[in-house]
């Protein structure tokens, strides 16, 4: 079973390959690809995926809610 950190390197190269996606081609099949490694998972393993979202998605609200503030409102 792989553990949160693993999870989360194996996220992170996710991440890196949608960044690089440019047509609607390489997006099915990226979808298909990210289909392929949920279903992969133990049960176990599918909840840390999940709570490694929801840590990315906090930590990213984090810095546009900063960057915001930066930009916006000079604080």
């Amino acid at each position: 079973m792989a553990n949160k950190e693993q999870i989360n390197q194996e996220l992170e190269a996710l991440k890196s390959k949608f960044m690089l996606l440019n047509t609607n081609e390489e997006r099915n099949a990226f979808r298909s690809e990210v289909k392929a490694f949920a279903n992969s998972k133990s049960d176990e393993e599918k909840l840390l995926v999940s709570e490694a979202f929801v840590e990315g998605a906090n930590e990213a609200c984090a810095r546009a809610d900063k960057l915001i503030d930066d930009v916006l409102w000079n604080k």
